[in-house]
């Protein structure tokens, strides 16, 4: 059989169902039983224009005219190409695209064309699927949600389908008066629609929408197995690039460029791959722009773009931000973050009794055996960074030469030089840093402090209830837990990153600080960043980034300036 049904195909026709890199028509050689049916692509294109309507921005409400590469190259090639016994083709695809180029609504679109029209244009050789079952799936229910969301307006948009359909917006299903059913399922207990993910289902289409925040790959593979019944499932699996990691989305897509790249032979998968794939490419080039997001300039548009390559050219941190999503190019997790040129700028001499009385805010990083545990404390006027840090003598002076030889002695110096504080033993007195900090507070006009709750806990009530080592009873220290979490470091650590490269800060040279600011990188989860090691096993400290950025979100979410502290797990 040809490529194509009986009607001849116009090379028009053919090149429309071209996607980046990837020939549909590859594997559709004489013997693979695969053609292209075009009037069941064209009704199922049909569907979506006349039918379904955009559900928001500029154009909510208006007709799902679809754009040239999703109408041919997604919908006619999903839906068009057939397998002998005139079943679809295609029972997987990854639509992998940058941020802001419509995934979810596209997404929704597709599955209300599973959920009405089911087995189309197929000559009436195969029985109606019964009851399709259309599972939007994700770890969490709000994500699975959004192209639920999607689906759910466009119905309501349409009162002929509207009729059709129970739509629900608790319990986030859409049931069929027919038979079928469209609903939410997630990793999250009681999962959303009947429950979680599960075994025992039977989908007639899977919709992942952003993959790369699918942390567990039981749920796609439950989805996958109960799909064994169905004669033409479909799973539909859309993301933006994921970092540079172990994951499910990385897996999935590297199986997609492979099949795009024709190095796997996999009929039944159509590769949808809009990336940058070359990571020495002009990143700010509004060319790189286009060829990585197909709706540009209308979404993303022009002056979005503009501002958010400004960002990162302004905020190295942001830089693989950007390229991941935007450009969707795979980033690493952590990437060295401050440049030390602007560092070095940021240091003017201070006589520290000048800092007398002053408001501060402090930040508690502490360790949990022989390592550095830091007391940051941020003037906000002067903008004044004030370090204190302890070590146990232990770990210098009983440390093995031959393997920490240069560490050791630059503790040394810096325990020489006063930077550096030790304790009696093996362990720091946690005793004695919780006396310090009284006497600090009673020297500073100490607002509050900002810990990380893992060796501090018991030390935080002490610190609350006023209770000093030697049994006196002291003004208490408000302390508050920060969470270890991108949520709670992303914003002030967009500020420390903010003031060091304007010069806005005074570390007052402090080697210890510096030391750490040439070690930390910036760690990204989705759009949110956080301060880390430069790899995870690396034995480079950072620990005074972390507490000198607890104690400045101190003064940006300040309790009593109302600020929103609550929402970053203060």
């Amino acid at each position: 059989m040809n490529a194509w049904n009986c009607s001849p195909m116009t090379d028009a026709r053919r090149q429309s169902l071209q996607l980046p890199g990837y020939d549909p028509f590859r594997d559709a050689e004489d013997g693979s039983g695969y053609y292209f049916d075009e009037p069941s692509a064209q009704l199922a294109i049909d569907f979506v224009e006349s039918q379904l309507t955009f559900t928001k921005g500029e154009w909510e409400g208006e007709p799902f005219f679809l754009a040239p590469w999703q109408k041919w190259p997604i919908v006619g090639n999903l839906f068009g190409w057939k397998r002998e016994g005139g079943k679809r083709r295609y029972r997987q695809t990854l639509i992998y695209l940058p941020r802001k180029n419509g995934k979810s609504e596209l997404c929704a679109a597709i599955g209300h064309v599973m959920l009405f029209l089911g087995n189309i244009n197929d000559g009436g050789k195969n029985k109606p699927e019964g009851a399709p079952e259309i599972h939007c799936v994700a770890t969490e229910k709000k994500q699975a949600g959004l192209v639920h969301e999607a689906a759910r307006r466009m119905i309501r948009a349409n009162p002929s389908l509207a009729e059709m359909c129970r739509v629900t917006d608790f319990y986030m299903y859409i049931r069929l008066h027919s038979g079928g059913i469209w609903e939410v399922l997630s990793g999250e207990k009681g999962g959303g629609g009947r429950g979680q993910g599960k075994h025992g289902t039977s989908p007639y289409c899977v919709i992942v929408d952003e993959l790369h925040e699918m942390m567990r790959p039981d749920l796609l593979e439950a989805e996958e197995s109960g799909m064994g019944g169905r004669q033409q499932p479909l799973i539909l699996l859309a993301t933006t690039a994921d970092v540079v990691r172990p994951s499910l989305c990385n897996v999935r897509v590297d199986y997609a460029r492979q099949v795009r790249d024709g190095s796997l032979r996999d009929g039944t998968f159509l590769p949808v791959m809009y990336e940058t794939a070359d990571r020495d490419c002009d990143w700010s080039d509004p060319a790189i722009w286009a060829a990585a997001n197909p709706m540009y300039p209308v979404t993303p548009n022009h002056e979005f773009m503009v501002a958010e390559c400004n960002k990162a050219k302004g905020l190295p941190s942001y830089e693989n931000t950007f390229r991941r999503l935007y450009l969707n190019q795979q980033t690493e997790q952590a990437s060295r973050w401050l440049p030390m040129s602007d560092w070095q700028e940021c240091s003017e001499p201070l006589d520290l009794a000048d800092l007398e009385g002053q408001t501060c805010y402090a930040g508690l990083d502490l360790a949990s055996t022989n390592d550095l545990n830091v007391l940051a404390l941020w003037f906000p006027d002067p903008q004044v960074l004030l370090m204190r840090y302890w070590l146990p003598e232990a770990a210098i002076d009983d440390a093995d030469p031959k393997r920490d030889g240069s560490l050791v002695r630059q503790y040394r110096e810096w325990r020489r030089d006063g930077y550096l504080l030790t304790t009696p033993g093996d362990y720091v007195d946690h005793d004695e840093i919780t006396s310090a900090i009284f006497d600090i507070a009673e020297v500073y006009n100490m607002i509050d402090l900002r810990y990380d709750d893992r060796y501090a806990s018991q030390m935080a009530t002490h610190l609350r209830e006023g209770r000093h080592p030697d049994g006196r009873d002291v003004n208490p220290v408000e302390a508050m837990k920060f969470n270890q979490s991108a949520t709670a470091y992303n914003e002030p650590s967009l500020e420390f990153e903010r003031m060091v490269r304007s010069h806005a800060l005074n570390h007052l040279d402090n080697p210890v600080l510096t030391w750490n600011a040439a070690n930390v990188a910036i760690k990204q989860h989705g759009d949110l960043i956080m301060p880390a090691r430069p790899e995870a096993t690396s034995t480079l400290k950072i620990d005074g980034i972390p507490a000198a950025i607890m104690a400045i979100a101190g003064d940006m979410f300040n309790i009593d300036d109302g600020g929103d502290y609550e929402i970053f797990g203060f």
